[in-house]
């Protein structure tokens, strides 16, 4: 019985990209917190020709392009909406974006509002010859030490569930179970069911078909 959510897990991420995105989409995921204050030394040896950084340009976003989603891509702006990358010898490998004041998942019609001195981390790539190599391992804790250096005070995402190569990762930095989503969004109507520190918002909609709002308490 233990392996059924990881099979779930594989089975509806294959079923759900042979789909378009407005004709169903389907994900319950649990909403990780990690403490900023309290993250765990991390020593990671120095590759020659490996660079772990933020993005730093429209160009630089541009280079994605082979890693991430248009969208990721169009709404970077360094600031509220970035990314960081690792690079070899000048190529992105790897990307971890993060998003400051509001993350919204429009293909599941739901958005959340973040609190003062919290990000959202989400639409983390690696290229797969790269992967399990550490490269997200890097990527995660530069991400995590910058916002905290920046003065936030926790990083929030969400884990899909049966996705236990992600759940693991993000418990190795103090990742901790507070909340969980299940969404669906059918032929540009949406519906979720939230548990723990997850709140709606409000209960009203932007118009028909609009984002239902939620946010994130502490656990």
């Amino acid at each position: 019985m233990s392996r059924m959510p990881a099979l779930l897990y594989r089975f509806s991420k294959s079923a759900m990209h042979a789909l378009p995105a407005w004709v169903l989409r389907v994900r319950p995921f649990e909403v990780l917190e990690i403490p900023l204050a309290d993250l765990p030394a991390v020593c990671l040896p120095a590759v020659q020709g490996i660079e772990v950084r933020w993005v730093a340009s429209p160009i630089e976003a541009g280079e994605l392009r082979q890693l991430v989603a248009r969208r990721n891509i169009d709404r970077w702006d360094g600031n509220a909406s970035r990314a960081a990358a690792v690079w070899q010898d000048g190529a992105p490998i790897g990307v971890l974006h993060v998003a400051l004041d509001s993350f919204d998942e429009p293909e599941l019609g739901v958005a959340f509002r973040l609190a003062a001195g919290d990000a959202w981390l989400h639409s983390a790539v690696v290229a797969p010859p790269y992967r399990r190599q550490g490269v997200y391992r890097q990527l995660l804790a530069f991400a995590l030490e910058s916002l905290r250096r920046e003065g936030l005070h926790r990083a929030l995402l969400g884990v899909t569930v049966g996705n236990e190569t992600s759940r693991r990762a993000h418990a190795s930095q103090g990742g901790r179970h507070v909340g969980r989503v299940s969404a669906v969004r059918c032929l540009g109507l949406s519906a979720c069911l939230i548990g723990g520190a997850v709140r709606r918002v409000e209960a009203d909609r932007n118009g028909r078909g609009g984002p239902t709002l939620l946010t994130v308490g502490h656990g």
